[in-house]
């Protein structure tokens, strides 16, 4: 097979690979979302920038503005497609009034030669880009609205107030018309509700404008379409038995367009998780009355940061749904104290149902230091409110994905296969990380060699450089050799392999070969014992999209998939042998310091599901917190909970469905005063005593790997309504 290699110099790359591959290789089309951190100076130079072009038709400059430094550089970038939200600009213009000191972290949408612009003043003049990623192409680009309070409401009705708790959710496809989530046949008791997908141009869907609507209750920003209560409750109101014409109001269901559209489905994600964390019959006077403390904030993910394999845009949608429900949870807990329900902010648990394979798995990832400073920013609001993020171990644990070796010992001498398969319209993506250090200095050397006699690179891989596959002017695959900066100042080497897709996706792009790439590591100056993690990243399809992805594996022949004598899948990481590992496979999100993570356990016997991840992770985190229900048994291979409409029960299986089952305890446990720490405590009592399940009391020898404490059986503080009333409506 024919082709050269190419080494070309990556110093100061701003961007992920995957992030920097989709954007230059792959073409992606659209704006992008930078979030910078800008010195005093270089903000008031912004801001003046920004100013001049986007607030023109505005009042005047406010006085400090005039007088800031013009610097030919700043605005010919924003000349050249860079924009920013109005939060955006208020940010600045609070930062630039200030005492000069520090510096202030805030997001622009920029174009693709804005994008270059910025990266290429980063690290100079006090710029620094932090991270960019696409949002969604058909993004407009009207000025934000910050979410306004609503008018303050009556006290509500008896057990309204005492231990009322925020259930927070972040996912794709989320049912909010289902009956599950209403107070009654009109009211909803999803309070804020921004859906990242739903954009008309930047403009509030037609349904929904005129007169009638109020101000602050439906909102279009660059993050998509915030809705209220109000708002919901109006739609409820005119729809009242019609989940669909909801739908199509909100512009979340358009027959006319070709896009993903999960809610037109049976079954969604969203819809599934949020009914097992805080779906109630409000038919039934008690679930109703805890259901009134039990307030909704739900954010829809975009589709387009779904069906992304290569978790490039992550981040970024994760940092501004973090924020706003920050900001919802907030306006919430205020109303709570004006109207003398709470005496201080409310207690949230939110939860996030995803996770990937690939990461730094140590906690330092984009997305798991996000979570963490949602976390600490919001427990140390006012009366310290408590606040978790639950989130699943994963469901990785039979994909042949993490591989490990230890130098020294099993370092191998010949390459590892990592083999891709044919007809993944998808790129691929592997990432190599050793341990932490205080320098710079390369201490491996990696080279690839493409299947059916390809090339095998002539040079391998340099620190600060990026070594391509070429045919002709064809990338098809990169090697980016870099070392990536920790929060505690040292330094990780991280080498990742981008490769293209091994089939068109009917846009007749070229083609990486399909089959075993050999990948081969020389050490330099790794010490005896040190460990090197590889890791491939999920690829296998998404729901509701024509099948893409393909999830590609490490080949080896001492990998033991299958028990001799049952026939069955090996469910145990301690029979691991060779460098391909069952154990380590722990979602990377699910590697934060702060985070609750949920493994997944079988009822019938308690045991393990078979693709529930495995810790440890590189973060010292030795596996999940504790596991929940993901599967009723053999036959059964999932929970029931809500389908997309009103009235219909689904099977869905994954840890996914076993974090929100954890996450309505944490939030039956603040409503009576309760920490994590006292649910962790009741979990593992219960294991010391044993658990009798539906076929006898449970193996009492549990895998802190994979079940952390124990296994969780719900109601330990189920509460009890504080009053009862007559029956709702519908």
């Amino acid at each position: 097979m024919a082709g050269r290699w190419k080494s070309f110099d990556i110093t100061g790359l701003s961007e992920s690979p995957e992030a920097h591959w989709m954007r230059t290789v792959m073409a992606r089309p659209g704006p992008q979302w930078c979030s910078i951190r800008l010195s005093w100076t270089m903000a008031r130079r912004f801001a003046s920038a920004f100013s001049r072009r986007f607030m023109a038709e505005a009042s005047a400059e406010p006085d400090f503005l005039k007088e800031a430094d013009r610097v030919a550089e700043v605005d010919d970038l924003v000349e050249r497609g860079a924009l920013i939200t109005r939060s955006g600009y208020a940010a600045l213009c609070r930062f630039c009034r200030g005492s000069g000191a520090g510096s202030i972290e805030t997001d622009l949408l920029a174009r693709g030669e804005a994008i270059d612009g910025l990266c290429k003043m980063a690290g100079g003049d006090g710029l620094d880009v932090t991270d960019i990623g696409p949002p969604d192409p058909d993004q407009g680009t009207a000025p934000t609205q910050l979410l306004a309070p609503e008018p303050a409401q009556p006290a509500r009705a008896a057990g309204g107030g005492d231990g009322e708790v925020i259930v927070a959710i972040i996912d794709d496809g989320i049912g909010v018309a289902n009956h599950r989530f209403r107070l009654s046949g009109t009211e909803t008791r999803i309070e804020y509700f921004l859906d990242m997908n739903c954009q008309a141009g930047g403009s509030v869907p037609d349904a929904v404008t005129g007169a009638d609507t109020g101000v602050g209750e439906v909102a279009a920003d660059l993050n998509g379409t915030t809705w209220t209560k109000r708002a919901l409750d109006r739609l409820l109101a005119e729809h009242p038995e019609d989940d669909e014409a909801v739908y199509r109001a909100m512009g979340m269901i358009d027959p006319r367009s070709g896009r993903r559209q999960p809610l037109k489905h049976a079954v969604t994600h969203g819809t599934h998780v949020l009914d097992l964390a805080a779906g109630y019959d409000h038919r039934d006077p008690a679930e109703r009355e805890i259901a009134r403390r039990r307030p909704i904030i739900a954010v829809q993910l975009p589709s387009d940061i779904v069906v992304d394999r290569s978790d490039s845009r992550m981040p970024q949608a994760l940092k501004n749904a973090l924020q706003w429900i920050e900001d919802a949870a907030c306006t919430l807990s205020e109303r709570a104290m004006a109207e003398g329900r709470s005496d201080g902010y409310l207690p949230v648990v939110l939860n996030f149902s995803f996770g990937v394979f690939a990461g730094p798995h140590d906690g330092m990832g984009q997305v798991e230091q996000r979570i963490s400073a949602f976390i600490d920013r919001y427990r140390k609001l006012p009366g310290e409110p408590q606040c978790e993020v639950v989130l699943p171990a994963g469901n990785g644990l039979q994909a042949r994905a993490v591989a490990q070796f230890e130098v020294g010992t099993s370092l191998p001498a010949e390459p590892l296969v990592w083999r891709v398969q044919p007809d993944d319209k998808t790129s691929s993506f592997l990432q190599i990380w050793l341990p932490s250090k205080e320098d710079r200095t390369q201490q491996v050397r990696v080279s690839i060699k493409p299947p059916r006699n390809g090339p095998e690179s002539d040079a391998d891989s340099e620190l600060n450089r990026a070594l391509d596959w070429m045919i002709e002017n064809e990338t098809f695959v990169r090697l980016y050799h870099q070392s990536v900066a920790q929060p505690d100042g040292r330094f990780r080497e991280r080498i990742t392999i981008a490769m293209r897709p091994t089939e068109p996706d009917g846009d007749g792009i070229a083609t990486s070969p399909a089959g075993p790439w050999e990948v081969r590591i020389v050490n330099d100056s790794l010490e005896e014992k040190a460990t090197i993690d590889l890791r491939i990243q999920r690829d296998d399809p998404i729901a509701f999209e024509r099948p893409k992805g393909r999830q590609s594996y490490f080949d080896h022949p001492d990998y033991p998939m299958f028990d001799p004598v049952s026939g069955r899948l090996i469910n145990d990481g301690a029979r691991d042998a060779g460098p391909v590992r069952r154990r380590g496979t722990l979602s990377a999100y699910a590697t934060g310091r702060d985070t609750v993570v949920v493994g997944g356990y079988r009822r019938t016997d308690g045991e393990p599901v078979d693709y529930s991840s495995s810790g440890p992770a590189t973060s010292d985190r030795p596996g999940p917190n504790l596991s929940a229900v993901c599967e009723e048994g053999p036959t059964l291979r999932g929970v029931l909970a809500a389908g997309t409409r009103t009235g219909a029960s689904v099977v869905m299986n994954g840890t996914s469905v076993a974090a929100p089952v954890v996450a309505r305890e944490l939030a039956d446990a603040f409503a009576c005063g309760k920490t994590l720490g006292d649910l962790l405590d009741a979990v593992e009592k219960d294991e010391l005593k044993g658990i009798v399940g539906p076929h006898g009391v449970y193996r009492k020898e549990i895998s802190e790997e994979r079940q952390g404490v124990g296994r969780l059986v719900p109601g330990h503080f189920a509460p009890a309504p504080a009053s009862v009333g007559e029956p709702a409506d519908g």
